[in-house]
């Protein structure tokens, strides 16, 4: 999410109180399964998928605090978010709230998983970290234990092996 509006719009943009209708065809998202599959193959944390699912069933349940994801761009977070709600079963997947980026990760713990940078996360109070189950993907920690036996055999079945027999849908 980035800011807009009077503080984050361009200077001297008019705030519109309505939009245009929009007449053309909406952009196909790249969150698919065949790129998520394609981005778990090279990740050198793909095998921590199964704890990622296990961390946020906990939040969605109310036995576990919200999950901060971190990751080097917003881009690979929505990726991850992919991958979960693919794995997560179909009403938990609906039910899933969530942010692909924030600069306040703060102010959306209400949320189950959050999404930031790098750059954002390294400014982020202590405190407020340990307040979240935290996957840190590019510094390489990811929380050990024992993943939901569902999510770790969702994750060894693969992200598209549900969708492959419904037909590839985006999110």
């Amino acid at each position: 999410m980035e800011p807009c509006g009077p503080r984050g719009g361009a200077p001297n943009q008019a705030l519109a109180l309505s939009l245009p209708r929009y007449a053309g065809a909406l952009p196909r998202g790249g969150v698919t399964p065949a790129t998520v599959e394609a981005f778990l193959a090279d990740h050198p944390l793909a095998d921590r998928l199964p704890m990622l699912v296990t961390a946020v069933a906990a939040a969605q349940a109310g036995w576990g605090p919200p999950v901060l994801l971190i990751e080097s761009d917003s881009d690979r977070v929505a990726l991850w978010i992919g991958a979960v709600s693919y794995l997560l079963p179909y009403r938990a997947a609906a039910m899933l709230s969530f942010a692909t980026y924030t600069a306040e990760p703060a102010a959306l713990s209400a949320l189950h998983l959050i999404g930031t940078v790098s750059e954002v996360a390294a400014d982020l109070p202590l405190d407020l970290v340990h307040a979240f189950e935290l996957f840190d993907m590019p510094a390489g920690r990811a929380p050990e234990g024992r993943p939901l036996a569902v999510a770790a055999v969702a994750a060894r079945a693969g992200v598209g092996a549900l969708t492959r027999r419904l037909g590839e849908q985006e999110l």
